[in-house]
């Protein structure tokens, strides 16, 4: 094979190569933020409440202390006995499994307006 055709195959794979792993990230991304609305949805209304909206935030800008880029973190505003209140989630980036506590992150975990930070 010479080096030209080596060229133009790498040409051609390349962009291929990087258009799948592009699919694959989006999927992933979209997949697991699916898992962890539906979580977020299940918890709010099973307590009485009705969510809002949830907002993905860094965690930075979240109240929990313990921060890992093995964890994501929202901002949920929902109503629960006719007033509007803020909740706290950090969340798994275990696709098959969010509740299973992460390698390198820390446990899922929930903290409503009158709880203690971890």
């Amino acid at each position: 094979m010479s080096i030209i055709s080596r060229v133009k195959f790498l040409a051609i794979i390349l962009p291929i190569f990087m258009l799948i792993l592009g699919f694959l990230a989006l999927s992933f991304h979209f997949v697991l933020k699916g898992k962890h609305e539906d979580e977020i949805h299940k918890v709010i209304e099973a307590d009485g409440g009705a969510v809002l909206d949830i907002e993905k935030v860094n965690g930075d800008s979240s109240p929990f202390e313990k921060l890992s880029g093995a964890n994501r973190y929202y901002k949920v505003v929902f109503k629960q006995e006719g007033k509007r209140k803020t909740a706290w989630y950090r969340g798994s980036v275990i696709v098959n499994n969010i509740h299973k506590t992460p390698k390198d992150g820390y446990p899922e975990k929930w903290l409503f307006n009158d709880q203690e930070k971890d």
